[in-house]
């Protein structure tokens, strides 16, 4: 059996698909698994045993095209079609939601296609399941629900990460660069996120001068270093560093690829984060995490699976949060507070309680 998978989401989305992609292996070992993803998840998934080829589609390069000439973009289609059908599918999954992706797979010539069929948008699909919305369970559990379709029980339930050689060298050389001293624990921090929310990834962050605060009280409790992680956009997030503790804090945000990033995590004790790719990266690794939600329900797209040893989730439960549902963000009349009203004494507190246990390898967080 010869699989596509179709994920044209962010990166949480592409590695909420990583268990569904375990159990495809285990049940058709000697078969071949495609994945079709943006070029910005796409290095999350070159290392994957389980992938043998990964299919690029980037909806803004194809507007460029268009904007060049109708010729210049149906040659770019036109290829991209032959580039699947050339692979000779039995069964694509798809996980887009979109009757666009649907119709792809149906000019590439693959006979069976399943997936959630939203708003009725799963009109060329051969086999699909009503979809209002994520809602009451987390995605993965959405994507491996799909499984049932073809007659397979899920057997993962883990998000996956495989790091090259070449990552963790590098990850390895920054903390040689920049001495960090390996006896005492390391915090990747990650205060932009939400990337793929475009210009509304701010209303799912954590307010960047309580971030710095956060580390600010960090660095004078314990005896760490703090590694501010994310990209070239969010590099001036946290300019509020006292100092005389900036030595204790490395800005590596837009210095490293998103997989060096993933490599500097793997190495961190802790992660501290919001809602976003840096995360899901820190939960696929195995790190102990802890995270902001507001707008979105951590129940649906949190760190999976959940783990209270592992993973603490700060929210205020505000009778209007959830307010992104059904794919659908709500106008917020509460200015943030779900997220704004979340206290550095907080997160401190819950440092405190992931720090208390030397289970997993983990270090403890000295005063």
């Amino acid at each position: 059996m010869s699989i596509l998978i179709v994920n044209p989401f962010g990166i949480g989305d592409v590695l909420f698909t990583t268990p569904l992609i375990h159990t495809l292996k285990d049940a058709f070992p000697e078969g071949k698994l495609g994945f079709l993803c943006n070029k910005r998840a796409a290095p999350l998934l070159r290392n994957n045993p389980f992938i043998n080829e990964i299919f690029i589609y980037e909806r803004d390069d194809f507007k460029q095209l268009l904007l060049v000439s109708k010729l210049e973009w149906l040659k770019g289609f036109s290829s991209f079609i032959r580039q699947i059908k050339k692979a000779r599918f039995d069964l694509a999954i798809d996980l887009s939601l979109s009757s666009n992706f649907g119709f792809f797979l149906w000019l590439a010539g693959i006979r069976k296609r399943i997936g959630y069929n939203y708003k009725n948008r799963g009109i060329y699909l051969t086999k699909s399941v009503k979809l209002s919305g994520y809602e009451d369970q987390h995605v993965v559990e959405y994507y491996n629900g799909l499984l049932e379709l073809i007659g397979i029980e899920p057997k993962y339930q883990d998000l996956e990460l495989y790091l090259s050689d070449e990552d963790k060298q590098c990850a390895e050389s920054i903390f040689k660069e920049y001495r960090i001293d390996d006896s005492f624990p390391v915090i990747a921090l990650s205060p932009g996120g939400g990337a793929s929310w475009g210009i509304e990834a701010k209303i799912k962050r954590w307010p960047e001068e309580k971030f710095a605060l956060l580390v600010n009280k960090i660095i004078e409790k314990y005896k760490v270093t703090v590694i501010i992680l994310g990209d070239l956009k969010e590099r001036d997030l946290l300019l509020n560093i006292e100092t005389e503790l900036q030595c204790k804090v490395i800005n590596l945000a837009g210095r490293t690829t998103l997989t060096q990033s993933a490599a500097i995590i793997n190495k961190a004790d802790l992660f501290i984060g919001n809602d976003g790719g840096l995360l899901h990266i820190a939960s696929a690794l195995k790190r102990k995490t802890i995270s902001f939600f507001g707008p979105v329900d951590p129940k649906v797209y949190g760190p999976y699976p959940p783990d209270e040893t592992r993973h603490i989730v700060l929210r205020k439960a505000i009778e209007c949060s959830p307010c992104y549902r059904g794919f659908r963000l709500r106008p917020c009349s509460r200015r943030q507070e779900c997220l704004k009203s979340i206290e550095v004494e907080e997160v401190l507190k819950m440092i405190n309680i992931l720090s208390d246990t030397r289970k997993n390898g983990y270090r403890i967080f000295t005063e």
